[in-house]
């Protein structure tokens, strides 16, 4: 199980199952993904899912468990109210400013 959110949440991953819980430990949303980062203070986590064993994609969900942004990025990074995702470190594929739950570019 990881850490909570400041929404209250957390990601726990049992064998083959993925879900965030609330402080109680209530099951309160099933998550399709094989990680997730806890939830920025905007309502916004990475997640990841693994395509093989070299190969991570992430994306951006927010806490309704909607994809915000595919999971199809080899990396994204969360600086500040900014968000860089890519799949070449040397040259941005997605960029965008982070306002509330919404993601814009």
């Amino acid at each position: 199980m990881g850490d909570f959110s400041p929404n209250g949440l957390a990601f726990v991953k049992l064998g083959d199952e993925a879900f965030f819980i609330n402080e109680k430990g209530e099951r309160v949303l099933d998550c399709k993904y094989d990680w997730a980062n806890i939830f920025s203070s905007c309502g916004l986590s990475i997640v990841e899912t693994k395509s093989d064993l070299a190969t991570n994609n992430h994306g951006l969900i927010n806490d309704k468990g909607e994809e915000i942004v595919p999971c199809e990025y080899s990396m994204i990074d969360v600086c500040g109210d900014w968000l860089v995702a890519t799949n070449d470190p040397t040259r941005k594929m997605y960029t965008g400013c982070m306002s509330g739950a919404n993601v814009c570019c």
